[in-house]
């Protein structure tokens, strides 16, 4: 990933460094550490609060770039990666995926997830 980022920082992300990166509540961070949330949902808040407090691309670690992403892509309030071979029948009906997201800061919808998920 980091051979194909270009002139984009690439920052790993592990349980050490994540809170330095993404402002998250008090209380989120609690119910994770105190194992109410897991790592999955956490993940799914932190994702989106990262997305909607920084410029940039959330692109879990399972993706394997063969190529420099476009650039006109950092240029889209939103941007995510279309599924064509993901269920049809579920709420994404094939139009975004989980693990792949490029937001501007302070995006609208970047910044509603987030709320929605806190």
């Amino acid at each position: 990933m980091k051979k194909q980022a270009g002139s984009h920082n690439v920052i790993v992300l592990d349980e050490n460094n994540m809170l330095d990166y993404a402002s998250i509540p008090d209380y989120i961070v609690k119910k994770y550490k105190d194992g109410i949330i897991t790592k999955q949902n956490f993940s799914d808040i932190l994702r989106f609060a990262l997305l909607s407090q920084h410029d940039g691309a959330w692109i879990d670690s399972t993706i394997w770039l063969t190529k420099a992403l476009a650039e006109e892509l950092f240029n889209m309030d939103v941007y995510s990666i279309k599924n064509s071979k993901g269920n049809k029948y579920n709420i994404a009906n094939r139009r975004w995926t989980a693990y792949f997201w490029i937001c501007k800061q302070n995006s609208y919808f970047a910044e509603k997830v987030f709320q929605f998920f806190c």
